[in-house]
């Protein structure tokens, strides 16, 4: 019974892992100035998105996306993005696959979310919507994301990630008792391999190097700490994990951001 317990507890955290927020869920109503993407990744997706602009702005100095965490919606992020477009940015809002009303399933960490980013963003500038320079605002998965992003794509000028998960050892997280090590490495494996990426491609802590990172403001654990320290990852260990407080990062968030329209 035991054996059956732990199999059973298994399958339910590695399909609670990979499986879309939004999968079997009724598809929420359009917003007003919603526009929708296909994006040719395997197999395509469809990436819904908005335009946020400012009636104080008359033209924006630079373009913004703003992510958001594992779970929620670009709703949640909403008072954030139109912050930014009084700003002066010319701010875009985005489901990530699997939230929302964008399609996908399974997830993938960042991995191909991240892909999904730089196919939108190549759509963006065809239609001539991306001004001036490209910064990121991501939250929780949605930073992870962001800095893979960066990662892959020169055009991304500036990121800032607030609590972005460092490596997919944080599933152990996910648990309300204390994970071996041989169990989380276990776990993350399955995952990959259900959901068709590689876990050592997920997370912040490979891409942390990237210059275009200007804040990162982690929730990390000691040992990914320890990890970042050995692989000299300054980016994500001087970060302080558990920052200063909101106040604190609004102010860096500003600073890191308003650097993206500053022409070098």
């Amino acid at each position: 019974m035991t054996v059956v317990g732990l199999f059973v507890g298994y399958r339910i955290v590695v399909g609670w892992l990979v499986t879309a927020p939004n999968a079997g869920e009724p598809t929420p109503a359009p917003r007003d100035g919603e526009e929708t993407f296909r994006s040719p990744t395997s197999p395509p997706v469809t990436i819904a998105y908005e335009l946020v602009s400012s009636p104080s702005v008359r033209a924006p100095a630079y373009t913004v996306v703003v992510l958001h965490g594992l779970g929620d919606s670009r709703g949640s992020m909403r008072e954030w993005a139109q912050h930014l477009a009084d700003g002066g940015a010319r701010t875009i809002l985005v489901d990530a696959r699997g939230h929302g009303r964008s399609t996908g399933d399974p997830l993938s960490y960042g991995v191909r979310e991240s892909l999904n980013l730089v196919n939108l963003t190549d759509a963006l500038a065809a239609r001539g919507l991306l001004v001036g320079k490209l910064g990121v605002l991501g939250f929780s998965c949605g930073g992870a994301t962001a800095i893979q992003w960066a990662g892959r794509d020169a055009r991304v000028a500036a990121v800032v990630a607030v609590a972005p998960f460092a490596t997919m050892d944080i599933v152990r997280t996910y648990t309300k008792v204390p994970l071996p090590s041989f169990v989380v490495s276990f776990v993350v494996g399955r995952v990959g391999r259900e959901s068709g990426f590689d876990p050592s491609e997920a997370g912040a802590l490979p891409y942390a190097t990237s210059s275009s990172i200007r804040s990162v403001f982690p929730a990390c654990t000691a040992g990914e700490r320890a990890r970042a320290r050995a692989r000299r990852d300054a980016s994500l260990d001087a970060a302080r994990c558990g920052s200063r407080g909101p106040r604190a990062r609004e102010g860096r968030t500003k600073r890191s951001l308003g650097a993206v329209s500053v022409k070098r």
